[in-house]
């Protein structure tokens, strides 16, 4: 009687201890929430990651995409980007499998790393869902512009369903156009226009200060040392100023060929800017609001 009575109190402790552990741990995670929906990310944080510690499953697997959500705010992009991994294993429902997917990718495209976000685009069908498949289809597209397959991107920009398609797509296709006319911008026809004339690169590039600057100044060293060879000697004048203008020159024209990669890509962030605004205006919806 006495063994049964003790099994009974043990059992009956056993089920209150769980019992208590289960509420600290609902609560917990509610009052993460709560942190995170007054914008207290960094009380939110600590919050979750003692539920996904402390609970093996019921309250973890829901805990880490908030967790992944909050490192998000906080601009921690990386652990982002590893908790939405833990979250899409964690879960058996496929819309939010390709939520946290696509939220992943999106990081992944934020940090820079390309190819490894087509990676895990790629690793999934096209969803049918007009929503998502804008997503995976945006996704795709700014990672291959990214990485200057613009023929590419441009095909998934065209992927894009949007509400006024026939406007959307003709605005792609001049936005990639415009493109073509930045490829035609090369920093050697900048580099050979400023040896033979110094600061025509830099005005080939749009870089009018630049070039005033280079052609001024290798033209002032000339003159210079122009008129001291006319005054005292041709040898005296090339030792003094025939390294200064060495100097300047090649300096021109390799700052020329530099102005030209710097204008092709503030005319390509331009023209990506557009393109995101496009997608933007034609309502496409973002991920964050999934």
């Amino acid at each position: 009687m006495y063994k049964v009575l003790t099994g009974l109190l043990i059992n009956f402790l056993i089920c209150c201890v769980t019992t208590i552990s289960a509420q600290t741990i609902e609560e917990t995670l509610k009052f993460g929430k709560e942190m995170y929906a007054r914008g207290n990310y960094e009380a939110a944080i600590p919050a979750f990651e003692r539920v996904i510690y402390f609970d093996d499953q019921e309250f973890s697997s829901k805990a880490f995409h908030l967790l992944a959500d909050a490192y998000y705010e906080t601009g921690d992009f990386r652990r982002a980007i590893s908790y939405y991994d833990l979250a899409y294993y964690a879960t058996e429902d496929e819309e939010d499998k390709l939520t946290f997917l696509l939220k992943k990718s999106f990081l992944l495209i934020v940090e820079g790393n390309y190819i490894r976000a087509r990676m895990e685009l790629f690793s999934i069908d096209e969803p049918g869902d007009p929503k998502f498949a804008n997503q995976y289809n945006f996704f795709l597209a700014l990672s291959y512009f990214q990485v200057l397959e613009f023929e590419n991107s441009k095909d998934y920009f065209l992927k894009i369903q949007t509400s006024d398609s026939i406007f959307y797509k003709q605005e792609i296709e001049n936005i990639f156009e415009n493109n073509k006319r930045i490829d035609r911008l090369n920093p050697r026809t900048a580099r050979i226009m400023s040896m033979i004339i110094p600061g025509s690169g830099q005005f080939y590039a749009g870089d009018i200060r630049g070039g005033l600057n280079s052609l001024l100044l290798t033209a002032g060293i000339v003159a210079i040392g122009y008129s001291t060879a006319l005054t005292l000697s041709w040898v005296d004048a090339s030792i003094t100023y025939f390294p200064w203008f060495m100097r300047y020159y090649m300096g021109g024209y390799g700052n020329a060929a530099e102005a030209v990669r710097i204008r092709k890509d503030d005319l390509r962030s331009d023209l990506l800017l557009d393109l995101i605004n496009l997608v933007e205006e034609n309502q496409y919806p973002n991920v964050e609001e999934n």
